[in-house]
């Protein structure tokens, strides 16, 4: 089912999720790694694919947001505790404001450092003149939101597993693919970034 129903996730939101889900993982990783790199060529074009990426999420944050005010959410279980309720929610609120701000101070920091910013090749005009000042908040920021988020993905996993393991609800099974569909949307996938290259080769 497309759309979200009363009692489960849609193929949409879900595709989301674990949409953002793997590319959020993928930019911590990625960007505690080029810290560890001293300045090269490999370096250079490993930050490039780490800010296209950022800003693909950015995107992708956007547009959840839009598709959550859209889209009627699925009813609370009976297994969910009211301070489970408060601290999902909690959670979920950070974790969108953390999603927000990451893609957004790494954008800021790089154009206030006088670096240029590209989404996947495609030059993006600079917004701001480089400015150090603005360049050390924007970086501090990005920093303790990566820590912070971290912190966020890993109490929302952790609920995730007490409610399937602990409680034995459909939580979780209600954000997993039937494994059919995923195999269908694997193929999507591949195919659209397959098509996306061929052109961007045309285009470049």
């Amino acid at each position: 089912m497309f759309k979200n129903s009363r009692y489960t996730y849609g193929s949409l939101t879900k595709i989301f999720h674990w949409t953002m889900a793997l590319i959020v993982i993928g930019l911590l990783l990625l960007g505690f790694y080029l810290d560890e790199l001293s300045y090269s060529a490999n370096q250079f074009t490993l930050l490039k694919l780490h800010k296209s990426f950022g800003l693909l999420l950015l995107w992708l944050v956007a547009l959840r947001i839009i598709w959550h005010r859209l889209s009627k959410k699925p009813v609370s279980l009976s297994t969910h505790a009211k301070w489970e309720k408060i601290l999902a929610k909690t959670v979920h609120i950070f974790l969108y404001a953390a999603l927000i701000g990451m893609p957004l101070s790494g954008w800021i920091m790089s154009m206030s450092g006088g670096y240029p910013v590209a989404f996947f090749g495609i030059e993006i005009p600079a917004l701001m003149d480089k400015n150090s000042q603005i360049n050390d908040i924007s970086w501090l920021i990005h920093q303790y939101l990566a820590n912070a988020l971290i912190a966020g993905i890993s109490l929302h996993a952790i609920g995730a597993f007490k409610h399937h393991f602990i409680d034995k609800d459909s939580t979780l099974n209600r954000m997993v693919f039937n494994p059919k569909r995923l195999f269908v949307f694997i193929v999507i996938a591949i195919f659209i970034v397959f098509i996306g290259g061929l052109i961007r080769v045309l285009i470049l």
